[in-house]
């Protein structure tokens, strides 16, 4: 059992680019790769992980997949993530200062939504004129409030170790804004291991008759399992899908489940072409048919909007989406860094769709 947690795959690595996370004081594919992964867990704007948690140095080529052996290897000591609040500008400063900065472990990786004015990017040492030109691919608005999921530790007890001064102002001139216990974090192995497990359950269920199902059943996520990996699937992949997805313990997954994945998964396109990202009940509904490949029951998407929507106005913002997941996750999940390692202990799923 031990063998099959640290070998089977957790999730693919792109193809076509060459995975590492050989480098020391810039940035390198793992790094890109993990905060991607964190950014789009909890659906945020910006993930960030510094040098020192990621601790690998190791060469992915000639392999296709991110195993639990390379999750433990690349963070031999688990990282306790917290999502903030901030100002474009900060978010810049905090991101050009790391890259300038001599401490050891300082260097902030970002997600693949990070892109800089200057092509010198992947060079070290920078160019201290490098300033962050996108935000999530769109341009950097200096005053736009963005949700920023980050390691506690560089706003707590290690933040002058790595001594990032504009965190560290941020922390001084905000001290209400910076959660002072340690609970409110949840452990970025649980965080990655949750996400992947959860994408791979509704990909799955969009590439087959999976997703048509009123009930899935174990035997049949097995067979599902199976034909993706084309081989026979660890017990502990299969147990990882099930326990984010079965929430009543039953041994099966309803819609309901399914759809409560979905929202937790965060795989959401929140109206990214209307100005003002507002959703109504008719795109939520497009979302999940999209997601799921099937319709959501009226019963269901009601449930949905109410917990999302509870001041009833109809619509939802991406803003009220993304604090609803970042609130649901630290709720359920209540993982600090002394927490549970055990992947396949997570607590029942935040909603219940089905009433």
């Amino acid at each position: 059992r031990q063998y099959q947690r640290r070998v089977h795959g957790l999730a693919p690595f792109p193809p076509g680019v060459k995975m590492t996370s050989v480098a020391h004081g810039a940035p390198h594919t793992i790094g890109t790769y993990l905060a991607t992964a964190v950014r789009e867990a909890w659906s945020a704007d910006v993930a960030l992980i510094h040098a020192g948690a990621i601790r690998g140095h190791v060469d992915y080529t000639g392999k296709d997949y991110f195993t639990y052996e390379d999750l433990l290897k690349e963070f031999p000591s688990d990282i306790p993530m917290v999502a903030l609040q901030l100002k474009g500008q900060i978010v810049s400063d905090v991101i050009d200062f790391s890259r300038t900065s001599k401490k050891h472990g300082s260097f902030l990786h970002a997600d693949n939504g990070i892109r800089f004015d200057n092509k010198k990017q992947h060079r070290f040492p920078y160019d201290p004129s490098m300033h962050v030109s996108h935000i999530k691919d769109r341009a950097f608005e200096a005053n736009k409030v963005y949700t920023v999921v980050l390691p506690y530790c560089l706003v707590n007890e290690a933040a002058e170790l790595y001594g990032n001064e504009y965190l560290l102002r941020f922390k001084k001139s905000n001290p209400g804004i910076v959660p002072d216990d340690e609970d409110v974090a949840v452990s970025i192995q649980v965080i990655l291991v949750e996400y992947w497990s959860a994408s791979l359950l509704l990909n799955l269920t969009k590439m087959g008759d999976l997703g048509k199902k009123a009930v899935i059943t174990k035997e049949e996520l097995r067979q599902a399992l199976m034909k993706h990996h084309k081989s026979e699937v660890a017990d502990v992949l299969l147990e990882n899908v099930m326990a984010i997805a079965d929430s009543d313990g039953d041994g099966t997954i309803n819609k309901a489940e399914l759809m409560a994945v979905a929202v937790k998964s965060a795989q959401m396109q929140c109206g990214e072409d209307d100005a003002d990202n507002k959703m109504g009940r008719d795109e939520v509904r497009q979302m999940f048919t999209d997601m799921l490949g099937s319709t959501p029951s009226p019963q269901d998407l009601h449930a949905l909007m109410a917990q999302i929507d509870p001041q009833q106005k109809g619509w939802v913002t991406k803003q009220e989406v993304t604090t609803w997941i970042i609130s649901a996750r630290t709720q359920s999940i209540g993982v600090g860094g002394s927490g549970s390692k055990d992947m396949l202990n997570l607590p029942d799923m935040m909603m219940a769709m089905s009433g």
